[in-house]
């Protein structure tokens, strides 16, 4: 009956805007890849997708991947620190950051056991766009794909064009971001190469920070048509880990919070990606492409106390991917995987040492096409696990043109996350994991409507639902886990954007979330923890071309959120974050201030636990700070 009303107020709205509205051509429109595995406009897609551009990166400061991605709906964001401390996401309330599949150029990060992919080792410099799909997304990227997926293009050089870059920024708390990019394109090769350094002290005691990046492409071009390309990413860092503070909010005056909790622990990384990608043209209606991808990551905790004074893991992952696409929309694809990892907890000679596998091979098939007003995107995938055995993933997008300025979405997907090497395999004194535990499942539908208004506006509207099954958590004994608990995600997104008058753009989305679910102990459906209700952004631009000045300024707010379901536990209050930078572009340079939480709120976004008691503690994020650069462009 809720679909109904839905379905019909929808309707409604587009018959009324219908008699009003403005045609508009595509100029401003971005191609979006990672629905349908080929180039889409974002106009002629569902709702449910969202595209961050670099330019959109570059406007609003974004260090790191962590600083762009709040600003898009229904995403959330736990930071456990200032600039370089680790960082996760999820989309629409799911209940986990493993339910979210973060990938670079379609190689995914967490793989199918790994997860819990850290957003801070992903600095911004070498993106082209980040393309989000909110909701069940599985059909194409296999698991850990309940909540959606992003997935992040990296630049390629532009053919006949050579480029070069350099920036500097500094920033409160002894925060210094030297960046390079140079670039160079023929008819036939094109070679891009992006390096950044960043080194801070921290908001917090135990909070400093030190990170390099290094990441390029190379693609030739023959003259059959036939593309190869390589990719490599490489990030290595070091931070302090002060598993936030045990001073409670209440008594934060800017100085107090910056206590930490644990003021020895350290954390180091060192992850590095290699792709190669292959696409031939069989005939003009018909391409083969394909592509093999390997990572490592390095993970070492030390100097810690209380429950893991010691953790030591390299994890590996080794995939590829391959499909046949005709021009007419059909998609006939492959895709394999295999995970590694090897995990040393606590210190030699009395270390614990494991060391696990696991493999995963998929077929999927997908088409678009369209007929008259309606286009329709069905898709299916099939995944077979090492060990849990095989899961079938469908999905169904529509799009009805009801007329140029107003369409009608929809999506039913099905999607799955597998159970990491966590789940499956630890064995820790107290603790061992349930390798019979099978995947959770969900089934998520959305319903949205897109208008186009006159003077270039858009405004959308969406509505979801997601119904997750076979949640993994601990059993009554918390000496092990199983499947058991549900969970229901429901709620509204809205966006507006579009030029006001000739120098002002701006863009605006609210996200309404309802996110419950049950436990072992009982069947009632409860506030999920650390969901908040309601998140809303709005960016407004002021720009003059011809002088060169630019404004841009960022509101943010997230709702009350708790440590406990149930809302119970430590409460982080709601909170408005303000942010506003002023800069000046001449022919080849830029020069910028800014100043970040303006109003200087105090206030957390996520909790941590305390070593030794295991407490919780509660991540302070710092006040107003400043900062100021120069970019150079040759």
């Amino acid at each position: 009956m809720k679909t109904i009303k839905l379905t019909s107020c929808l309707l409604v709205l587009g018959l009324i805007f219908d008699q009003a509205l403005l045609a508009l051509d595509n100029k401003d429109d971005i191609p979006f890849l990672s629905l349908t595995r080929t180039e889409e406009w974002v106009s002629n897609l569902p709702t449910n997708v969202t595209v961050i551009t670099a330019d959109k990166i570059q406007e609003i400061g974004a260090k790191t991947l962590d600083e762009v991605l709040p600003l898009a709906p229904s995403v959330e964001i736990f930071r456990s620190g200032y600039l370089g401390s680790f960082t996760t996401v999820r989309l629409r309330g799911v209940p986990s950051s493993s339910q979210v599949q973060v990938l670079v150029d379609d190689q995914p990060l967490g793989g199918i056991s790994i997860q819990f992919v850290d957003l801070s080792q992903i600095p911004t410099d070498n993106i082209d766009r980040i393309e989000i799909i909110r909701g069940g997304s599985s059909v194409l990227y296999g698991a850990n794909a309940i909540g959606g997926i992003i997935n992040i293009r990296t630049k390629k050089q532009v053919q006949g064009k050579v480029e070069l870059k350099a920036g500097f920024e500094g920033r409160s708390f002894q925060t210094k971001i030297g960046r390079f990019s140079a670039g160079a394109g023929t008819p036939q090769t094109s070679a891009y190469f992006a390096g950044s350094r960043f080194l801070t002290d921290g908001f917090q005691q135990n909070s400093d920070a030190s990170q390099t990046m290094g990441s390029g492409s190379f693609t030739y071009k023959f003259l059959s048509g036939t593309q190869l390309g390589a990719d490599f990413f490489n990030t290595k860092q070091d931070a302090g880990n002060p598993h936030g503070t045990a001073v409670p909010i209440s008594e934060w005056n800017g100085k107090k919070e910056r206590a930490a909790a644990d003021p020895n622990d350290r954390i180091a990384q060192n992850s590095s990606l290699g792709r190669l990608h292959l696409s031939h043209p069989i005939n003009p209606n018909l391409l083969f492409y394909v592509q093999g991808f390997g990572s490592k990551l390095y993970y070492v905790d030390k100097n810690g106390t209380g429950f893991n004074p010691y953790l030591k893991r390299e994890d590996k992952i080794v995939g590829g991917d391959s499909r046949l696409i005709w021009d007419r929309g059909l998609t006939v694809g492959g895709a394999y995987e295999w995970d590694g990892e090897r995990m040393q907890l606590g210190s030699a000679p009395l270390a614990s040492f494991m060391a696990n596998q696991i493999s995963n091979y998929a077929f999927y098939v997908e088409e678009n096409a369209k007929w008259r007003n309606l286009r329709m995107i069905p898709a299916v995938r099939y995944d077979h696990h090492s060990a849990f055995g095989g899961v079938t993933n469908p999905r169904l997008s529509l799009i009805y043109y009801a007329s140029d300025f107003w369409s009608v979405t929809g999506n039913a997907s099905r999607s799955f996350r597998a159970p990491n090497f966590n789940d499956l395999y630890y064995q820790g004194p107290g603790f061992k994991s349930n390798p019979n535990l099978k995947p959770e499942t969900a089934w998520a539908y959305d319903l949205g409507s897109r208008f186009r208004l006159p003077y270039e506006q858009v405004f959308q509207i969406t509505g979801f639902f997601t119904r997750l099954e076979n949640r993994i958590t601990f059993n009554a004994a918390r000496n092990s886990n199983l499947n058991a608990p549900k969970a229901e995600m429901s709620g509204v997104e809205a966006e507006w954007s579009g030029p006001l008058g000739t120098y002002f753009h701006q863009e605006a989305n609210y996200t309404f979330t309802k996110a419950k679910g049950n436990s072992i102990y009982s069947s009632q459906f409860i506030p999920i923890r650390l969901t908040p209700r309601h998140l809303a952004n709005y960016i407004i631009t002021w720009s003059d071309k011809t002088s060169g000045w630019y404004v841009d300024t960022i509101l943010q707010y997230a709702s009350t959120q708790f440590t406990q379901d149930n809302e119970q536990g430590l409460i982080l209050p709601s909170h408005s974050v303000w942010d506003v930078k002023v800069g000046k572009t001449f022919k080849l340079l830029e020069l910028y201030l800014g100043i970040k939480n303006l109003a200087d709120k105090r206030y957390a976004e996520s909790f941590d636990f305390h070593p030794i008691t295991y407490d919780p503690t509660i991540n302070p994020q710092p006040g107003r700070t400043y900062y100021g650069g120069v970019n150079v462009k040759i």
